[in-house]
């Protein structure tokens, strides 16, 4: 997995943050078990899987493949928890948390693809279209559902 802290994208602040997302995110769902209401769509999540796969797959080509830029990897730094946070938020049927989530990644992806995705190897510009193209299909589905 896209280990943030072994690729030096973040300053000790910029982990501090990581943190508190994943502590909200634990905190969120300890209260939804504590109430006995764990509510979350089993259609979304499976819809979540093939742009996680893709998504991976692509992460393990940044890091064998090619080097990545510093201000590549502060968009991927940003995107990571943000997009983490839509997925979760949106299968937990939270909207208002997982719109934010989706708010805060859109510009970073669009910037990451537009910038730095111009001259990508052919195999590489074809996972970035999968992945977008998964992406694209759950945010329809999330938004038909809601």
């Amino acid at each position: 997995m896209y280990t943030l802290v072994n690729d030096n994208i973040f300053s000790m602040g910029g982990q501090r943050i990581v943190v508190k997302i994943i502590i909200v995110l634990v905190l969120y769902l300890h209260q939804s078990i504590q109430g006995l209401i764990v509510t979350f769509n089993l259609y979304l999540l499976l819809l979540a899987l093939p742009y996680l796969g893709f998504t991976t797959y692509d992460v393990w080509m940044h890091k064998h493949d090619r080097d990545v830029p510093q201000i590549e990897k502060i968009l991927h730094g940003i995107t990571l928890p943000s997009i983490l946070v839509f997925l979760v938020f949106s299968i937990m049927n939270n909207t208002m948390v997982a719109s934010i989530g989706l708010i805060i990644a859109f510009p970073c992806m669009l910037a990451d693809e537009l910038i730095y995705h111009k001259h990508l190897h052919i195999k590489e510009k074809k996972i970035h279209m999968l992945a977008g193209l998964s992406l694209l299909i759950y945010i329809l589905a999330w938004l038909w559902m809601i």
